[in-house]
């Protein structure tokens, strides 16, 4: 099932055959990068979110600047699945209350318009990308170059990348997952 922007003037039968969209997210507070990809693997747009805590007079307003920009995306026309890279809960950082907060301010929204999303353990999408659930972000950046050819200049936007191409690859599989 997917969304689309105004459904009453697409007939049933050329709903099938319209272009169909994949979102990876890699959700952060200072560098939260959205990659769409078409169902041929190309990216159709990228955009990195970044922003300073000391910009901010409290969390919930950064919380919400964050979600606000990337918000229009899911509105593609097409959009079949959302990936997004789950939190590293074991994280001593301070900011994990606000990364949860962010992560439900996602999620809502996504339920709310019955997009279908998986949440996707790091461990699981380096494994999936480089065969080791361990790599760290040069790795997974020089296994995208070799994998896809595309040089990526950020390790956010790579990673929100891969996720989208998992998505593509578990749709084309028929693979469901969480």
């Amino acid at each position: 099932m997917g969304k689309m922007i105004f459904p009453e003037i697409i007939k049933s039968d050329e709903w099938e055959k319209l272009e169909k969209f994949f979102i990876g997210i890699d959700p952060s507070l200072t560098g939260n990068a959205i990659v769409i990809i078409n169902d041929s693997g190309e990216i159709v747009h990228e955009h990195l979110i970044s922003t300073n805590k000391e910009c901010y007079i409290n969390p919930e307003q950064r919380i919400l600047d964050i979600f606000e920009e990337m918000e229009y995306m899911f509105n593609a026309v097409r959009l079949e699945r959302v990936y997004i890279e789950g939190l590293a809960y074991s994280s001593n950082s301070s900011t994990l209350f606000e990364r949860c907060g962010l992560m439900y301010l996602i999620l809502t929204r996504l339920l709310k318009d019955n997009i279908d999303y998986s949440i996707i353990v790091p461990t699981q999408l380096k494994k999936w990308h480089t065969t080791d659930g361990h790599a760290d972000k040069k790795m997974m950046m020089r296994v995208a170059k070799c994998k896809y050819g595309i040089d990526f200049q950020d390790d956010n936007i790579c990673d929100a990348y891969c996720l989208a191409m998992l998505a593509l690859d578990d749709w084309k599989n028929n693979v469901k997952r969480g």
